[in-house]
């Protein structure tokens, strides 16, 4: 991989977060306002916590949302942004901003710097990142705890999946949801990532 880029964009943010929260969400609004209502919601949380978010680097979308609730309540919000994103700007008011060559670089990077996972509803590529950091947590890559934020019932069928998974013999029974807890609320997950730890 090539050399990162850190570099700070601003520096009024209140104080060094305790811990770094990494967060896989979509860059769009979505058709149900409950979904940016409440990754607004959690970035608020988040800063007033002191736990640092460390996501995609967009403004549109629940990547704005969070970014935005966590910077208008003087957090602290890292952005991974890839050179691969031509003609596209990045949040203008992050902490920081990290710099990867490729998609896979930014991925790997937002996997090792965090402390603990989060996934919000998304499409294709947040299904990807989710799935992935599980599936790096099965074997045992990592052991950071992993959170998707079940907003409206999203991950539903993400959870019935890895039941059927079970229930056909392709995984451990229980597996599925030791690897990834399904929560329901940004106050729930805040409860949560104020437990939980790890040891990587």
């Amino acid at each position: 991989a090539s050399e990162q880029t850190l570099h700070s964009l601003r520096a009024d943010f209140a104080q060094p977060p305790s811990r770094l929260c990494t967060v896989f969400m979509g860059s769009s609004d979505g058709k149900d306002p409950a979904y940016l209502a409440a990754a607004h919601e959690l970035g608020c949380l988040l800063a007033r916590n002191n736990i640092g978010l460390m996501y995609g680097g967009a403004t549109g979308g629940l990547m704005g949302a969070v970014a935005d609730g966590v910077l208008k309540n003087h957090g602290y919000a890292v952005g991974v942004w890839p050179d691969c994103f031509m003609g596209v700007e990045p949040h203008p008011g992050l902490s920081e901003m990290i710099k990867a060559s490729t998609m896979q670089e930014r991925k790997h990077l937002m996997l090792d710097k965090a402390d603990v996972l989060v996934a919000l509803p998304g499409g294709s590529g947040t299904l990807d990142e989710l799935t992935e950091v599980i599936d790096f947590k099965k074997l045992k890559h990592h052991d950071k705890p992993i959170f998707a934020l079940n907003t409206q019932k999203f991950w539903n069928p993400l959870r019935e999946m890895y039941q059927k998974m079970e229930e056909s013999g392709f995984m451990k029974s229980g597996l599925g949801l030791q690897l990834c807890d399904f929560v329901d609320s940004p106050e729930e997950l805040l409860a949560r990532l104020q437990t939980s730890t790890h040891n990587s």
